[in-house]
């Protein structure tokens, strides 16, 4: 839906499916729409006066993160494995240039990503707890849960001061860290 500024009546924008859709931002303003399909996800960009536009992407359906780059131009999403290590970050391009794995050998199983607002790689969730990645694939680990607490994701704050962590547990389910 969208809604004038200076008030009225809202208008419909976009209609989406039934099977699953996602709504993505970049930090510079470009949004678009994910639905997903038997086993893909095609992502389409999207207008807010227009609505869905042209198909810009499509990556696999099960997969354990997908994050839109901060300045729009592409997308990033965790390669899922049926066996061996799941570690790996795919960075796809919406304007044709190659895309581009990023490995990071210390890991095991990814679980979650999210870029950095600067553009200069990622957060993700690995056995070990929170992960820093950078756009070479080495990984720092910001943070290790304590016993019975298990992350679920880390988004960092606009300026990368500040990360709010969703975690699991059965005695607290938020956190935020400050100085990474």
């Amino acid at each position: 839906m969208r809604i004038p500024v200076n008030g009225g009546t809202p208008e419909l924008v976009l209609t989406l499916g039934t099977g699953g859709t996602s709504l993505l931002c970049a930090v510079h303003g470009r949004c678009i729409v994910g639905e997903n399909g038997t086993d893909v996800t095609v992502f389409s960009s999207l207008d807010p006066l227009h609505g869905k536009g042209a198909e810009l992407a499509r990556v696999p359906l099960y997969r354990p993160g997908t994050w839109l780059l901060p300045d729009g131009t592409g997308l990033a999403y965790i390669v899922p494995t049926m066996t061996g290590p799941q570690n790996t970050i795919r960075v796809i391009s919406f304007t044709g240039s190659l895309s581009k794995d990023i490995v990071v050998q210390t890991s095991g199983r990814l679980n979650s990503l999210h870029t950095l607002p600067s553009g200069t790689g990622f957060t993700t969730v690995d056995s070990r707890g929170l992960l820093q990645v950078d756009l070479r694939g080495g990984a720092k680990v910001l943070w290790t849960p304590p016993p019975g607490i298990f992350m679920a994701y880390a988004m960092a704050s606009p300026d990368e001061k500040q990360l709010a962590l969703s975690t699991i547990s059965r005695q607290a389910n938020v956190w935020m860290m400050t100085g990474f």
